[in-house]
């Protein structure tokens, strides 16, 4: 376990989400993984500036942002919360953004998280029942999964014809 008798658990865990225990021995402090984190995302934002081709990374970007919003969208047409409440690409798109909070943060593949984001937001936001919240989170999740998949089996055929058309 850890260098330091009783302590293996938890030097486990702080070298993890990069909090020190005292005590404990720790390669990098939490300091030195926000600033590598920050200015790693300041070097990928400055690299948006090397781009060859602007309009097909906007449109890569809204195309990206529309599959979401529309992924969020089908749903509230399966639970009739376009007749029933009057949703509609709005209210999708927050429901967009409530969920990918949900996604980002750590689980494996954003279950839970999103369920109970997309649930909160549903009931906060437009007084939706916990019930029937919970019913479209777990079906909105399905959907973007099973897109997902879906679309990553295509991909990975025709990247296989592809390469046998190269041999």
């Amino acid at each position: 376990l850890g260098r330091r008798s009783g302590w293996g658990g938890a030097q486990g865990l702080s070298s993890e989400i990069g909090v020190g225990v005292q005590g404990v021995d720790e390669p990098v402090g939490f300091w030195e993984r926000l600033l590598k984190w920050g200015m790693d995302f300041v070097r990928g934002l400055v690299s948006i500036r090397k781009l060859k081709n602007w309009p097909l990374f906007v449109f890569y970007t809204i195309f990206i942002w529309f599959t979401y919003v529309v992924t969020s969208l089908m749903p509230f047409w399966a639970f009739d919360f376009d007749v029933l409440y009057g949703f509609g690409w709005e209210e999708a798109f927050v429901i967009t953004i409530i969920g990918g909070i949900g996604v980002v943060l750590p689980s494996p593949g954003g279950v839970g998280t999103y369920h109970y984001m997309v649930q909160t937001g549903l009931v906060v936001l437009y007084q939706i029942s916990a019930v029937t919240a919970l019913s479209y989170a777990t079906i909105s999740h399905f959907v973007n999964v099973s897109g997902l998949i879906l679309i990553s089996i295509g991909l990975v055929l025709i990247n296989g014809i592809k390469a046998r058309r190269k041999i």
